[in-house]
């Protein structure tokens, strides 16, 4: 949750607490009651899904990191073929054309080569070797080629559950806050003789920020006021 969303939560919090200390000016038939009663709920709503949602964050950055690893883990097996088969094309002129791999950093075009690349290599396995790969070298890199497949599935999936996550929190909060609109109208109307009541629903109903942004205007004024005025001279 962003800085607006954890004052608006924070707000949230305060209008509940008002409505609970309120009970008995809102009864429960009331459409004040039921307003304050879908704020609390959704109050205790959106603290789950911040945490789901700090959540399914770090398990974005864990399979990015995991991807990562596995596309470099790739990449460099995939460069000790091709390494190798530029000295297999001393007898063999032609032959590390087969084993090219891409310049960017796409992970699908260098999918695509290390799969052609470990299908060329079963047909000269022995040269390989002759020249220092390890015997497992096609397995390791089939190997690679698969926990890289697997890398970009999982995260997607994270990925997925984060936008669904942000999702479930906006659909909540905006809901939270057509309710505390219609308080906005309910609470003045009903706790209109009583001032102590009115200036702590103000005070619960204001989201943070407001004052720092007001005097951030006053600084910029006082600023525009301390500089030097210059007359033009036609």
């Amino acid at each position: 949750m962003n800085l607006k969303g954890r004052r608006r939560y924070a707000m949230l919090a305060r209008v509940s607490a008002v409505g609970e200390k309120r009970a008995r000016a809102f009864p429960p038939s009331t459409l004040g009651a039921e307003m304050f009663a879908e704020v609390r709920s959704i109050v205790a709503a959106l603290a789950n899904h911040s945490a789901g949602q700090a959540s399914s964050d770090g398990n974005v950055r864990h399979r990015t990191r995991a991807r990562a690893a596995a596309r470099k883990a790739l990449r460099e097996s995939m460069q000790a073929i091709q390494r190798t088969a530029l000295a297999l094309s001393i007898d063999t002129p032609g032959i590390d054309r087969k084993y090219r791999l891409p310049r960017g950093h796409g992970e699908l075009a260098l999918l695509t080569a290390a799969r052609m690349g470990v299908q060329h290599a079963h047909e000269t396995v022995g040269r390989f070797v002759a020249h220092g790969m390890p015997s497992t070298f096609l397995d390791d890199a089939a190997a690679n080629i698969g926990r890289l497949e697997r890398a970009i599935h999982a995260s997607a999936v994270a990925k997925n559950a984060r936008v669904a996550a942000r999702a479930r929190l906006h659909v909540d909060l905006r809901a939270a806050l057509i309710a505390v609109r219609r308080l906005d109208a309910i609470v003045p109307n009903v706790l209109r003789r009583n001032p102590a009541a009115l200036a702590a629903w103000r005070h619960a109903r204001r989201v943070g920020g407001r004052a720092a942004s007001k005097k951030r205007t006053l600084k910029q004024v006082d600023r525009s006021a301390s500089r030097p005025m210059i007359r033009r001279i036609a």
